[in-house]
């Protein structure tokens, strides 16, 4: 039997590939808004397809991997050699899924971060309601599972990339439940969930396409998990401090700063 006389397997295979090829355009797509001047029309419409990618990016894999994490036998059966341990490699498989489907829901939830923040901007009380906290609650249980397992089993890459996420979440509801924003503010936000999109699109990549493509490498494949992670911070403050203003310093009210003005085109 193959994946092409079974519609589930098939929809899987199709779901995967379509995951890969949207993450191909991602890293590419990642790159073009910043070509552009900051608010003008191909900016914004670069940076949303952009942003449209990486919803589909994370959403096929986060689905994807439910799948998996439900019937590895079943999507997986490739990896059931026989006279192995079918219940350790299950779990195995599960572990694995189950830390691919955190990594996409902080993909996702810094898409949908960076967009709604421009959305919003300095009404920012707009952020409290439901539907856009489920995100981060997600993210929180998500990164604190993988965090457990990290400990459970002494895996420091688990520990390091949940240690991300919790820091979101906290950045996040952080930002969700202060008073007002300036635009710097906005901007700083915008900025950091942007570009922590596309570190996490890059990890999948130089993790996994790395390890595959410098396999001989041995133990120091785990420099193609952290690279894009300190790369993408030197360009997220490097971002900021080009496109937040600067508060001129005779000014002591943060809303009369031309900062957080709303009239300084985004």
């Amino acid at each position: 039997m193959t994946i092409f006389n079974d519609g589930l397997l098939s929809f899987y295979q199709l779901l995967v590939w379509l995951h890969v090829a949207a993450g191909g355009i991602a890293l590419v797509l990642f790159w073009v808004p910043i070509f552009y001047t900051k608010g003008s029309p191909r900016h914004i419409q670069s940076g949303r397809l952009y942003a449209n990618c990486m919803l589909f990016l994370s959403l096929s894999g986060a689905v994807s991997a439910l799948m998996v994490i439900a019937a590895p036998a079943y999507f997986k059966a490739g990896l059931f050699d026989e006279g192995a341990d079918k219940a350790a490699v299950a779990a195995a498989i599960r572990q694995f899924m189950a830390f691919l489907f955190y990594l996409c829901i902080l993909v996702l939830t810094n898409v949908v971060y960076a967009t709604v923040v421009l959305k919003v901007k300095a009404n920012v009380r707009q952020l409290r309601q439901w539907r856009y906290q489920i995100l981060p609650a997600m993210l929180l249980l998500s990164a604190l599972g993988v965090l457990i397992t990290g400990v459970i089993h002494s895996h420091i890459m688990f520990m390091i990339f949940s240690l991300i996420g919790l820091m979101s979440t906290v950045d996040i509801f952080r930002y969700c439940w202060r008073e007002t924003a300036s635009r710097n503010d906005w901007m700083r936000a915008h900025i950091g969930n942007i570009c922590g999109s596309g570190i996490g699109v890059y990890t999948a990549f130089m993790a996994f396409g790395g390890r595959s493509l410098f396999s001989d490498l041995g133990q120091w494949q785990w420099v193609f998990w952290i690279a894009p992670a300190v790369v993408g911070s030197v360009l997220i403050s490097r971002a900021v401090k080009h496109y937040c203003v600067p508060a001129p310093k005779n000014v002591t009210n943060p809303a009369q700063s031309p900062a957080a003005s709303d009239q300084i085109p985004v």
